[in-house]
């Protein structure tokens, strides 16, 4: 089961914020990947570009910044995927700077996630094309299948 934490940064202050560091820190049933939009293929590669890398920029009064994280069970075994009865995803660590330099921290508490009914059907991606453009269609295969806790096949 993959779960989709999105958090959205709103900067309601006079002054530009500079996010040095926006992370999710998982509960430990859970490991976490941060998902960003894949840049485009004339943009060189360098390690000393993600070494310099700009601090995403927040503008005052208003701006707006997402972040996307997909969370996986740490456990293949499904005896382990979840901790019985917790809904305990994890907490942000946020820092930033202002336009003066003033640093600025905030951790969330935990956030919990809430409990979604188990479904009879689930539909997986079975063909889908190697490169898709934003806001653009695009043609691809799906096969519902029968979600059961003992096995799945498709219909």
């Amino acid at each position: 089961d993959t779960t989709y934490l999105e958090a959205c940064i709103e900067n309601h202050t006079k002054s530009n914020l500079y996010m040095d560091q926006v992370d999710f820190e998982p509960a430990q049933q859970w490991s976490a990947t941060i998902l960003e939009a894949d840049e485009h293929p004339s943009v060189v590669k360098s390690t000393i570009r993600d070494l310099c890398k700009q601090p995403v920029l927040i503008r005052a009064a208003g701006g707006i910044y997402n972040y996307l994280y997909q969370l996986r069970p740490s456990s293949d075994e499904p005896g382990q995927m979840k901790t019985e009865g917790s809904s305990i995803l994890g907490k942000f660590q946020i820092t930033w700077r202002t336009n003066l330099g003033e640093p600025g921290r905030l951790q969330t508490q935990n956030i919990h996630s809430t409990p979604t009914p188990s479904k009879d059907v689930d539909l997986r991606a079975v063909k889908i094309p190697p490169v898709i453009f934003l806001e653009r269609p695009f043609m691809g295969q799906s096969m519902p299948y029968k979600s059961n806790r003992e096995n799945s096949w498709p219909f």
